[in-house]
């Protein structure tokens, strides 16, 4: 099982808020498709798409994403 969750304003920004994958079904590609999928969706802008992770980074860079720091309060 998995889930991942977007926000967006539809029109500029999309913010990837969780991409979770149960242990029981990791590697076995669904991380990858569920990106995947967010990626490719016609109602997720292209314009700015980001997301803060710990980890997973190769995953998502290879989705176009690259490592930056953002500020948080």
């Amino acid at each position: 099982m998995g889930f991942a969750r977007v926000v967006t304003d539809y029109a500029v920004f999309g913010w990837i808020a969780d991409v979770i994958v149960d242990k029981e079904f990791r590697g076995l590609g669904l991380g990858k498709f569920l990106v995947k999928c967010i990626c490719e969706h016609p109602d997720i802008p292209e314009h700015l798409l980001v997301l803060r992770t710990k980890d997973a980074h190769d995953l998502y860079e290879k989705y176009g994403f690259r490592r930056s720091e953002f500020m948080s309060r």
